[in-house]
């Protein structure tokens, strides 16, 4: 039986996924995703996330939940990031750097802010998976 944190997750993510705000990209060598989510618009590769790496099935986010779920706890990282004003620097997917608790799975994952017209920014999640490393070498938030 799930607890009530893994049912909100899945609701959210249902909810997520309803969104007409979500525009999928599959025109490149990555699947991307552009989310407008809390007033913030995201544009998430995802493609490589889902393959099980050289280093085997265990760095594939689908086991610390729906994809959508894993999405939604990085965009709600993110966002907490992006009010501090404290987004760190982009290193290696494979390195340590940012991320994120999903499920008890540690999530490390890039942001990147761009530019968006003289409308404001709009952010990256240029690559995400399951942490390989000690989690507490993560930056978490």
């Amino acid at each position: 039986m799930p607890d009530l944190e893994e049912v909100i997750a899945l609701k959210l993510s249902e909810t997520l996924l309803a969104d007409k705000s979500v525009k999928v990209s599959k025109g490149d060598a990555e699947e991307r995703r552009q989310v407008i989510y809390r007033g913030y618009t995201f544009q998430i590769s995802r493609g490589h996330a889902y393959r099980d790496h050289a280093t085997g099935p265990a760095t594939n986010p689908r086991f610390s939940g729906p994809d959508k779920s894993v999405e939604k706890a990085i965009m709600d990282d993110a966002i907490r990031r992006i009010e501090a004003d404290a987004i760190p620097k982009v290193t290696g997917i494979a390195s340590p750097g940012t991320g994120v608790l999903v499920h008890g799975v540690p999530i490390r994952y890039n942001l990147v802010r761009i530019k968006k017209g003289a409308a404001g920014f709009m952010y990256m999640i240029s690559d995400y998976m399951v942490w390989q490393g000690d989690p507490e070498a993560l930056q978490k938030f």
